[in-house]
């Protein structure tokens, strides 16, 4: 899942960064990383989004960009 413009801003704060840390025990280097790299391990995990959602008090359909429908055949 690709994250929004929107929850990008909001998670590159520190405080949404600082808890990402404590959460999952992983160093500012390598949150930012997954952060920048938009890595599966901050869009697929629980832990991380759960977080992400207690910091910015936004909902997983503002967190994550919608994808377009395909079309049918």
């Amino acid at each position: 899942m690709k994250l929004s413009q929107k929850a990008l801003k909001e998670i590159k704060t520190n405080k949404v960064i600082g808890a990402l840390i404590v959460a999952t025990d992983k160093s500012y280097p390598t949150i930012k990383r997954w952060i920048d790299s938009e890595n599966e391990k901050i869009t697929d995990s629980r832990l991380c989004i759960n977080v992400i959602k207690e910091q910015t008090g936004m909902t997983e359909d503002e967190i994550f960009e919608k994808e377009p429908k395909k079309p049918k055949k």
